[in-house]
């Protein structure tokens, strides 16, 4: 004769087996973990300003531009080096880390000093811009973008 041996599942109550609860758990992991990162990156703000620069080998002539609108190195010679100011603030309530870097066809000539830096709410920084042409630049008009990115700081 043979003896029956029932099988319980085990689960919590009797509509939720253990595998479903896992499950729920998983997803709700996955989501959460998705939220907090997609919350930490929505802080980011990213500021593009254009760089122009001339290049002109008639050493007798010097120019600049004083527009607002981007940063103007104007007319620079070869071997030669010219560099603007720019404040960058926070405007924001909290702190924000702040970093610099340079894109186009200037960017190997250019510099950010300090380039790497965090602002406490409403304070700003002077970042020293420059550019060195070196002496075996031909003379045309060069363009890029500075990229200023703000991260929110998370505790």
């Amino acid at each position: 004769m043979k003896t029956l041996v029932a099988k319980k599942r085990l689960s919590f109550g009797r509509k939720f087996p253990i595998r479903t609860a896992a499950a729920i758990v998983l997803c709700l992991g996955i989501i959460a973990t998705s939220l907090i990162f997609a919350y930490a990156h929505a802080w980011d703000e990213e500021v593009r300003v254009a760089m122009h620069l001339n290049v002109s080998d008639n050493a007798r002539t010097m120019g600049f531009n004083v527009g607002t609108d981007a940063l103007w190195f104007g007319r620079v010679p070869p071997g030669a080096a010219g560099s603007r100011d720019l404040t960058v603030a926070n405007h924001f309530a909290y702190p924000r880390d702040v970093e610099i870097r340079a894109e186009g066809n200037i960017t190997q000539w250019i510099t950010a000093a300090p380039s790497s830096f965090s602002l406490n709410p409403n304070e700003g920084q002077i970042v020293d811009v420059s550019v060195e042409v070196p002496r075996n630049a031909t003379p045309a008009e060069y363009d890029g973008t500075l990229i200023i990115l703000f991260r929110r700081q998370f505790p």
